[in-house]
């Protein structure tokens, strides 16, 4: 409702703001920045750490909490995306899930992206849930692992791994615990 309209554009501002904020002091060395190389684990398949994108040690690092059924979160990331492209060696982004109960399939779906990742293609598995959020089902899960050329006999093991699901209730519990009622929340270094 409004509430969480209202929640969703402040949240936004401050995510603007502090980037702002944060990243003025690095736009003269930003020229001499592009061109050194820096390690990104965005294709990392270790499923004891958070999915990310953008340099490792990056300045500032943006934790979000999110819902894949929740148009918020599929509205959000494409400006996440602008973010790491204006700020390729300043910004990391760290994708936590945070599946809301009221939404059928949300946290199928995000066992989904951890299969999908397991086999390499987390991200791209990502843009694909959320572009077809309000159509998940067991039928889109396998169709967009088929898209991706996922092993599809892999996924299908993987999508009832115990250890996927495990994955995706440790981001829950760690949400609860900073407070996360709603998505996306975004945290900031931490913030």
């Amino acid at each position: 409702g409004l509430n969480m309209k209202y929640s969703y554009k402040i949240s936004l501002l401050t995510l603007i703001l502090a980037i702002f904020l944060g990243l003025t002091t690095f736009d003269s060395a930003s020229a001499q920045w592009r061109t050194q190389k820096t390690p990104t684990s965005s294709e990392d398949t270790d499923l004891m750490v958070s999915p990310t994108k953008g340099p490792t040690y990056a300045s500032v690092e943006i934790s979000v909490f999110t819902c894949f059924k929740w148009p918020a979160c599929a509205r959000l990331a494409p400006h996440l995306e602008q973010l790491l492209e204006k700020y390729p060696l300043q910004v990391k982004l760290v994708f936590k899930n945070y599946p809301l109960r009221r939404h059928t399939f949300a946290k199928k779906a995000a066992v989904a992206a951890l299969a999908a990742r397991k086999q390499g293609k987390f991200w791209q598995y990502h843009d694909l849930l959320f572009e077809n959020g309000d159509s998940l089902n067991d039928e889109k899960f396998r169709h967009i692992a088929h898209e991706l050329g996922l092993d599809l006999d892999t996924f299908e093991k993987d999508l009832n791994d115990l250890k996927l699901v495990a994955r995706v209730n440790q981001d829950i519990r760690l949400g609860a615990y900073m407070g996360v009622r709603g998505t996306p929340t975004v945290f900031i270094n931490g913030k």
